[in-house]
């Protein structure tokens, strides 16, 4: 077997964090399997693997790309236009994939470091755009979602 370069592993492990980054935001968390990456990354789950040791490694793969997508979606002009840009983006397949995934990894009882950390740096961008009631905001918007997707 031919081994591969540090360059070339290192082009793989991008095409792969594009890969899995993809996948997430158009089918969500449940979606990225190492049956689905490798099929479509067409290797083998074993090759997979050496990239992405568990399941949980794929989620380095989103590191620092979820975040700027989710807020896309907001308007921190104001509190009320936080509330209502929240509210229209519960609306759009991708912010409520993001949002599936964080209540998903809330509610497991394993919360992981980056999510926790992805959290943590959203309240501090509420805070900077709209000062010290932004854990309070949050606290708002978390519930309305919660109560949004079970009508829906």
């Amino acid at each position: 077997m031919a081994r591969i370069t540090a360059a070339e592993k290192e082009a793989n492990k991008l095409r792969l964090d594009k890969l899995i980054t993809n996948v997430f935001l158009e089918d969500g968390w449940d979606a990225v399997t190492y049956d689905r990456i490798a099929k479509e990354a067409d290797i083998r789950k074993s090759t997979l693997q050496g990239y992405y040791p568990s399941r949980a490694d794929f989620g380095e793969a989103l590191r620092g790309k979820v975040l700027p997508v989710f807020l896309d979606y907001l308007n921190f002009a104001s509190r009320e236009t936080l509330i209502e840009s929240w509210t229209d983006a519960l609306k759009f397949k991708k912010f409520r994939l993001i949002l599936n995934m964080m209540i998903i990894t809330a509610t497991q009882g394993q919360t992981n470091e980056m999510a926790v950390k992805g959290l943590a740096n959203f309240i501090q961008h509420v805070t900077k755009q709209l000062g010290e009631t932004a854990y309070e905001d949050v606290e708002l918007l978390l519930g309305r979602t919660i109560i949004r997707l079970m009508e829906d």
